[in-house]
This record gives structure tokens, C-alpha cells and sequence, in this order.
């Protein structure tokens, strides 16, 4: 791939790449079973097993599903909390065990679905103890480079985690949840990319 040399138009050049390569999976009974294979991949991890809380987003249709991991970490007694667009950052809110994944979400911009307000708010100064952030991104690199979707909610979110809340409270781990064709041996970034820990796929676990 022949990519140009500045860094903000090399991101955009590997996010179409990203995006082609996710057209070309087959169907979405495709992604769904691609999708059940990386959530045993982490379920089955000692990072999640050592997890009490999973910040995790709620999935477009062309992103890898998120709900079998939802639903599984209810299963397992986990607390779920996703985000909601607040101006140029993002609120988390706790998903309740006991009503349906739908009843708690309403639509919203981008294509995807938000958490409603009158579910519990994170407060985002006392995160759980051993939390795991599950980011979603086009392009993943093993070293633990992300490219999002280019609206840097994430990497203000984090940053914001890392700048003003005490150590106590990070995240245990940052983990990319993805499909193996959106894995790329190198990908540009900036000074200001919060790296990942970990990356997940149908196909394995990454230690970044």
C-alpha cells in the first residue's frame, strides 16, 4: 500500500482501507459468528475473568457485535456501563441486568445507539476497581495504535481519565475489540493516541 507522507491524511487513507476490508465479509451471519469467536477470546482471557466492571460501546452494524460480550458479562455477574456523545466527550451509564439490551438504548447520531439518561451515570472520578475499557476503532496495530472514526471521543475520554483522576481509579486494561481484518502491522499516529494494552479479534488476543 503506497500511503501518502502526511500523518492526517495517511489516518484517512488506512481508515477506507479499514472499511473495505469489512465490506468484504460476507454476511452478517459472517460478523455474528466472527464476533461470538472474539468474545470467547476475551471471556475466556484472565483480563476479564480478573474484571468487575466492562465499559464497553454499543456496535454499528458494520462493527464487530458487541452484545453476545454484553450479555455474557451479565451472565457472569459483571457490571456493563456504554457510552453517550456529551458535546466533544463521552458520559458512561450502567446498563441494568434486569431489563432487555433495547429498553435501555435509544437512537442517536453516527448510526449508533446511546444508553437512555435515567439509567445510573459512571462518575467518571471514582472508576470501578480493575475496570476494562473495550474501544471500538477502524484500524488496530500491535504495538496499540487505534484509529477511531476520526471524532476523538475516546482519546478525550481517556486522556481526560489519565490527567485528572487519581491511579487508583484507571483502567486496567484498554482493549481494541475488532475483527482480524482491521489489524494492520504498523499504523500512523500522533503524540496525542492513547495506546491500547490489548487488542482482541476472532483470532487471538494481543498483548500490546
Amino acid at each position: 500500500m503506497d500511503f501518502s507522507n502526511d500523518i492526517a491524511d495517511k489516518k484517512n487513507e488506512f481508515r477506507l482501507y479499514a472499511k473495505n476490508e469489512l465490506k468484504k465479509l460476507s454476511s452478517q451471519f459472517d460478523k455474528n459468528t466472527r464476533s461470538m469467536m472474539a468474545t470467547v477470546n476475551f471471556t475466556d482471557s484472565l483480563l476479564y475473568r480478573a474484571s468487575n466492571s466492562i465499559f464497553t460501546f454499543i456496535s454499528k452494524t458494520t462493527e464487530i457485535n458487541t452484545q453476545f460480550l454484553i450479555e455474557k458479562a451479565f451472565l457472569d455477574g459483571k457490571d456493563v456501563a456504554v457510552p453517550r456523545v456529551n458535546g466533544k466527550s463521552l458520559d458512561f451509564y450502567y446498563l441494568s441486568k434486569e431489563e432487555s439490551l433495547d429498553k435501555q438504548l435509544e437512537p442517536a447520531a453516527f448510526g449508533i445507539k446511546e444508553p437512555l439518561t435515567t439509567l445510573e451515570k459512571v462518575d467518571t472520578h471514582h472508576l470501578p476497581i480493575d475496570s476494562v475499557f473495550i474501544l471500538p476503532g477502524l484500524a488496530f496495530s500491535p504495538d496499540g495504535t487505534r484509529l477511531g472514526y476520526g471524532k476523538g471521543f475516546y482519546d478525550t475520554f481517556i486522556s481526560h481519565i489519565y490527567e485528572h483522576v487519581s491511579p487508583l481509579y484507571y483502567p486496567k486494561a484498554l482493549v481494541g475489540f475488532c475483527f482480524n481484518c482491521q489489524v494492520f502491522e504498523n499504523l500512523p499516529q500522533d503524540e496525542h493516541d492513547v495506546p491500547l494494552t490489548h487488542i482482541i479479534t476472532e483470532e487471538k488476543v494481543i498483548s500490546c
